[in-house]
């Protein structure tokens, strides 16, 4: 008997899961479970590992160059959202796919939906804005991170 492939098999970027994502306070008590957008699937090492952009139904004006909006009603559909919600890539997070912070419900997938595909052009444009491999954890990361979500977007190069 052959069994059925897991959403985990297929897993690939533009993909929107459940995740605890940790509050930017640290407070654990204000963590709740938020559509993330997949940018990322390194199945390179022992454990597959996820980049994953926050999800927010606040439509701010921070972090333009770096988000995705869905709001339209059949894009939602697709992604399985039920509000009009921005992918904020610049607040980003990298996760083991056995982390206790993805959300399986009870069908038995954390895959909520996916990016239709009228957005998927905007999602190319922002991964390219991003390191092409997921990067290690470090102070220095977090800290541009921090400056990113504060609404500062990367100076551009001058020619010199």
């Amino acid at each position: 008997m052959q069994s059925t492939p897991s959403w985990r098999d297929d897993l690939a970027p533009g993909d929107i899961l459940s995740i605890v994502y940790p509050s930017s306070e640290g407070d654990p008590r204000f963590e709740r479970p938020r559509p993330c957008l997949v940018l990322a699937v390194d199945r390179s090492g022992p454990e597959p590992e996820l980049l994953v952009a926050y999800g927010t139904s606040a439509m701010t004006r921070a972090n333009t160059g770096y988000e995705i909006r869905v709001t339209q009603e059949g894009s939602m559909r697709d992604a399985g959202l039920h509000r009009p919600t921005r992918f904020v890539a610049a607040r980003r997070m990298r996760l083991g796919l056995s982390s206790p912070r993805i959300v399986v419900c009870v069908q038995g997938t954390a895959r909520i939906g996916r990016l239709s595909g009228d957005l998927r052009p905007r999602l190319e444009h922002v991964l390219s804005l991003l390191p092409s491999e997921i990067p290690p954890r470090s102070a220095e990361r977090d800290r541009r991170a921090r400056h990113l979500r504060r609404g500062h977007r990367p100076r551009a190069a001058t020619g010199g």
